[in-house]
């Protein structure tokens, strides 16, 4: 029982961090392209300093773009609340697990179909 309130917590604080992150965009978009070793991967450095050139222009002229990642932000807070009751009662909240998992699946045809056609090359 332990040990699954661990892994609960962990998805929990990762929830927190990932979705959190998302109020800096511009400024963790800087720190990767300019304080990272990522652009010595060869064919990345071009996009990420064009994702750069994007996020600066979007920040400078269309700042309000950000509010549907903050609406993102909320929705990953309320994912690791959700996952309190799991923490509480992993038995009976199951179905948490299940939900979770479905969740962790599905990222990988969302993200791979909009990267597709948002133009975003798979590495």
């Amino acid at each position: 029982m332990n040990k699954i309130r661990i892994y609960v917590v962990l998805l929990q604080i990762g929830l927190l961090v990932s979705g959190l992150t998302a109020f800096w965009i511009p400024q963790g978009v800087a720190f990767l392209v300019l304080h990272t070793p990522l652009t010595s991967i060869p064919g990345l450095e071009d996009w990420l300093l064009y994702v750069l050139e994007g996020v600066i222009s979007v920040d400078t002229s269309y700042p309000f773009i950000w509010y549907g990642t903050d609406w993102m932000v909320f929705a990953h807070i309320l994912f690791a609340i959700l996952f309190f009751g799991l923490f509480q009662d992993p038995v009976r909240n199951r179905w948490l697990v299940t939900f979770g998992l479905i969740a962790c699946i599905l990222i990988f045809p969302l993200a791979l179909g909009m990267g597709h056609i948002r133009g975003i090359p798979v590495i």
